[in-house]
Order: structure tokens, then sequence, then C-alpha cells
């Protein structure tokens, strides 16, 4: 009870405190209008030239000018009062303030660069792609092969409608799922690299796609899923429509959404810091059961060339860190002088999350791009300025080739499309593939029929046409690319047979498991460098299950031929060579079995002597100490040891 008093004082403290800094701007506003009025009664009236003047200022001049009274709009009902006097625009003290944050302060509320939305845009939805491609393991997890079981977000509370349909409609299933996924990443990729994103409705696809993957079942969903289902539909309404040299160095009013997103990151690091003020996440109990075993030794061993002490507290330092810095990102990331510290804090915070071992995807890498708008302009200015460079280079080289863009070619293009996912996509996602390049090249010819209807147009429509479907067959290679240099699809197969064995269905956990191996053997023989290293030992440590499996069902064989074949790539995993003294044994072989025996006691103390820091673990040293027990047995019935 007392905890919770503590809890709610605090809260309270800062709920205050945020109020009294959001509340500064608007009070120092008005102060300076009660000032101006002063002066304006002291000046002498101005006359009908000097009036006529300021009436034929646009609008956008009197917002760029240094008025310290349009610094801070973000709730202000007066912002928008934009004529008065001219001398208080260049004869006000305060306006040398706003000079110096000028020179000295990365960015404005009221402003932002053209080339930090467009940094911004390609990073986002880059990261997004590659998000998307990440979810795939997770369709196992809709799998209706065992139940038609769905946790629904709507209680019996809720409309019978809604019940009804979360509770015995399945609203996504596994197939749904992947088509989902590939069709957003489509889509993400195009959004990034922007040329082809030629409509808001682009982005509000791709949140349509990301709600209804998170929002048809609360099944593996954390809140961050959520949190990225709102972002996207915030940005669905802002415009990143910049693509030439002209506007790159550009100035714009900033635009409420970059103000609303960052309204939402001081909400949720108002509500993390208040779930981490906790007595064991404070004192460090709380966070080593979080991170990996790598990173708690690297901050160990880094602290420790400071002070022991720093060292032998390493995790309450950063536990206590986290807290401070999250409370310090609620407020001072709408005080833009401070926007230097900002950028520092949240971008080494979130990274250092991302890389601690923390289960929470690519979050940690969303969390640090929303920093892009604290950085200095130039900063994007350079990296945007580069990227027009090799993308003009790009045109250019296209350019030389003389292929007609008209539809027929676009065709020719859509069908090669299809050709390489029919010859090179494994069978049991061909079919998926090509549904999710059906609704992608079908978006593409809505999206530029409308310039089809003007005859002057016509050409302009073939010429965007046959770029979309360029840009298609070139996302279609990159995403070969990664069903073999990546995990993923093998993964979702893999744990389906994982879900199938927690059933005791082990016919299903075959099947699945048999696919898994047809794929992971296509990783193998792929020939092609990897983006994520492989372990085989962990990789294909289901490939033991299946082999016992399959001996269940007396299929003593098809377990042989998985043992030796992965035993002979593969031969510190200790199940392929468990499999191998169990087939010499039934068949009655004990050359063999005295020869692999002495392998298996070797790799099952060596797993016994391993410390460990997580289940998974744990569970290899219990299955390393029943081998270990079978061995020695085997040694001894069969007099191995002679």
């Amino acid at each position: 009870m007392k905890s919770i008093l503590n809890n709610r004082i605090i809260i309270s403290i800062f709920v205050i405190a945020f109020l009294v800094i959001q509340s500064y701007p608007p009070t120092r506003y008005y102060y300076n209008k009660h000032q101006q009025q002063q002066q304006q009664q002291q000046s002498p009236s101005l006359t009908q030239e000097e009036e006529d003047t300021i009436d034929s200022i646009s609008l956008e001049s009197l917002l760029a000018t240094d008025d310290e009274r349009f610094v801070w709009r973000m709730f202000s009902p007066t912002a928008i009062e934009t004529k008065c006097r001219v001398n208080y625009y260049y004869q006000n003290d305060l306006s040398k303030n706003i000079h110096y944050i000028q020179r000295h302060g990365p960015i404005y509320w009221n402003q932002v660069g053209v080339s930090t939305l467009v940094l911004f845009r390609f990073l986002f939805f880059s990261l997004m792609a590659i998000d998307f491609w990440n979810e795939l393991p997770r369709a196992a997890n809709y799998w209706r092969g065992i139940s038609e079981f769905n946790v629904p977000h709507f209680t019996s509370s809720s409309s019978s409608t809604l019940l009804y349909l979360t509770n015995h409609l399945p609203l996504i299933n596994d197939t749904t799922f992947i088509i989902c996924a590939i069709t957003a990443l489509f889509l993400s990729v195009r959004c990034a690299f922007g040329f082809v994103c030629t409509t808001r409705f682009e982005c509000l696809f791709i949140a349509t796609i990301k709600a209804w993957m998170v929002l048809s079942s609360q099944t593996d969903n954390y809140q961050h899923h959520y949190l990225l289902v709102l972002v996207l539909f915030i940005l669905s309404t802002l415009s990143f429509n910049f693509n030439n040299d002209k506007e790159k160095n550009n100035i714009i009013q900033c635009p409420w959404q970059i103000r609303l997103l960052f309204i939402q990151l001081s909400i949720v690091y108002f509500w993390t810091s208040v779930a981490k003020l906790n007595e064991s996440w404070i004192d460090g109990s709380v966070l080593p059961r979080m991170v990996g075993p790598e990173f708690k030794e690297t901050l160990a061993s880094v602290l420790g060339t400071i002070s022991p002490i720093l060292a032998d507290n390493s995790m309450a330092i950063l536990s206590v860190s986290t807290l401070v810095a999250e409370l310090f990102l609620v407020f001072a990331l709408h005080i833009p002088f401070l926007y230097p510290i900002v950028s520092f804090t949240g971008i080494s915070m979130h990274v250092l999350m991302g890389s601690s071992g923390l289960r929470i995807g690519t979050f940690s890498y969303f969390m640090t791009l929303f920093y892009v708008f604290t950085l200095p302009r130039q900063f994007s200015d350079l990296l945007v300025g580069f990227g027009l460079k090799v993308y003009n280079t790009i045109i250019q080289l296209v350019n030389l080739v003389s292929i007609p863009r008209n539809i027929v070619s676009s065709l020719f293009i859509t069908i090669g499309s299809v050709g390489l996912i029919y010859q090179f996509i494994p069978d049991p996602y061909t079919n998926l593939f090509i549904s999710s390049l059906v609704v992608v090249i079908v978006y593409s010819f809505i999206t530029s029929l409308p310039l089809f209807n003007n005859n002057s147009e016509k050409s302009y429509y073939s010429s965007t046409l046959f770029t979309q479907c360029i840009f298609t067959f070139m996302t279609i290679l990159f995403i070969l690319y990664l069903s073999i240099s990546t995990p993923h699809l093998r993964k979702i197969y893999q744990e389906k047979g994982s879900i199938a064995f927690s059933a005791s269905n082990y016919q299903l956990a075959i099947d699945n498991y048999l696919i898994a191996e047809r794929l992971g053997d296509r990783e193998i023989k792929g020939g092609i460098g990897r983006l994520v290293a492989m372990d085989g030992n962990e990789e294909f440590e289901f490939v033991g299950d299946l082999g016992l499996f399959l001996e269940h069902f007396n299929r003593w064989n098809e377990a042989h031929n998985l043992y030796t074949k992965y035993a002979q790539q593969y031969p510190s995993q200790l199940k392929f060579q468990a499999g191998l003294i169990r087939y010499y044994n039934q068949h009655g072989q004990t050359k063999e079995l005295c020869a692999t025996i002495p392998t298996v006691i070797e790799l099952a103390q060596n797993e016994l002597s391993q410390q460990c820091h997580s289940v998974a673990c744990s569970r290899s040293k219990g299955h390393a100490k029943y081998v270990l027990q079978i061995a020695q047995s085997l040694a001894n019935n069969n007099k191995c040891h002679n």
C-alpha cells in the first residue's frame, strides 16, 4: 500500500511538472504580447503607406520572421495572429534570443527541413520492410492446424458482433499473415524510395495491413506493435513527396504529425518510467534476467576499467540510468534548445537496448529513427544530397538502355516477376508470394490509372507504370536473396513442428519438420553470402527431434540418413551423435556404436560444463545429462572399453 501511495505521489509530481513546463511557452507569449501592446501605445501611429506594406506581406513571410511569438505553436489558440508592427520584428530585443537559437539550435518546432523528412521517410519505411520480413516466423503462432483457439481483443461485455468475429471466426491465420507481411514489405520498399510513392494512400494501406495483423488477435502481440500501428496511421496523413534537388534544401512549417509523434513518445517514456519505479528495478535485480549474458559481461568489463565497484553494480547503474533518461526525455522532447542532449540521450539509450539482447525485435531502432528530427538539418542535407546523386546516376544508366517504356514492356516485366517466384521461391510459399505480387501489381495499375484519362499524360502514365514494374522486379530479386540468406521461411515450419509436438501430434510435427529441413538444406546449398549468420548447432537442432519422431514410427532408415548427413556438417551437435548411437544399438552395429560413444560422452560433458543464463540452456543441459547416462550404459553393456 505504501509503495502504491509513493507511486501516486511521484506520478502527481511529474504530471504537475509537465503542465508547468508546457505552460511556460504560452505564458511567455502573452507576456511578450503585453509588452508589444505597451510599445505600440508609446510609438507613433503608422502611416497609410506602412499599413499597406504590412498587408501586402504574405503569411509565410511573416511566419519566417524572427518573432518569438511564433517559436512556440503547439497549443496556442492565437498562433494564427500574424499581422503586427514591422518595427517589433526588427527593434525588439527579444529577437536576439531567436537569432542565437537559430544559429546554434538544431531545429525549431515551427520549422523542419525537407531533407529531414526525406531521410526519415527512407529510414523508417526501409526498417518497416525489414520488420515485416522479420515478422514472418510469427505466422506459426496463428496456425490453425492444431486448434481454432484465438485470444480476442474484446470481452464478453463488448458488442455481440465483435465478440463473435474475434472468438469464432479466424480473422487471421498463418496463410493470410504471410500474404499481409509480404504485401506490406513490397509497399514499404516503394514508400522508402519515394519516387513510386505517389499518394498518401500507400502509407495508409501499410497501416491498415499492420493493424489487421496486430488487432486480429492478441497472440504473441506486444505493446510496441500497437504503437507502430498508431505511428503508421499518423504518417499516412503526412506528405513525403519531396524528390528533387530544388526541394531538398527547403525549410517548411513543422507538420503537426511530427509534433504528435513526439507527444506519443512522451507518453511512452512516462509510463515506462512509472513502471520502473520499483525497488526490484532500481537495485538492478530485474534487468539481468532481460538482457543477454554477452551484454552483461561487456558492460561490466567497460565499467570495470573505471572502478571495480562500478563493475559490481553495473546492472543497477544501467537500470537507474535508463529510468533517469526516460524521465528526462518526457519533457526535453518539447524543449528545442535541449535537442543536442536529447538526440545523444535517446539514440544512445535505444542503441544500447537494441544490442542488449532484449527480445523486442526492431522496436529500439524504430525509436532511434524518431530522433532524426532532433539532429542538425545539415546532417540530413548531406545524406539526402548524396542519395540524390546516387539515384540520378542510376537513372542516367537506366536511360542508356533502349527499352520502350510502354504497357507491353510493363506486362513483360510482370510476367518475368511471376516466373522468378515460381522458379526460386520454395513450394510451400509459391502461391502466397504470387498472391502478394498480384496485390502490388494491381495497386500499381490502379494508382497510375488517373494519368491515363488525359491523352497528354498517356506517355507519362506508361513511363510511370514501367518504372513501378521495374522496381517491383528488383524488389523480388532482393526477396529471393533474403529467402536464401535468412532463416525466416524455414522457421515458420520449424515453429509449426514445435507447436505440433507440444500438442503430442507427432505425425503433424514430422510433416512440418520435414519441410523445415528441406528449406534449411536450400539455405546451406544456396552458395550466397548470408545476411544472418548461421549457427548450425542451434539452427538445425530440430533435425535431431525430427529423427527421434521418425524412430517412433519405425522409420529408422530416414532417421539414420538425417543423422549421418547433419553429423558430418555439424559434428558438435549432441542430438545428431545421440541419434547415431540409438540407430547403431537398434540394428546391432556394435563396432560403429563403440566408435561413436566416446564422441557422445565428450560432447555431453562439454554441454554439462557450460554456465546457463537461459531456459533453453538449462533444457540442453538436462538433455546432455540424459544422453550421458545412456551412452555410459551402452558402453558398459557392449563392453566398448575393452
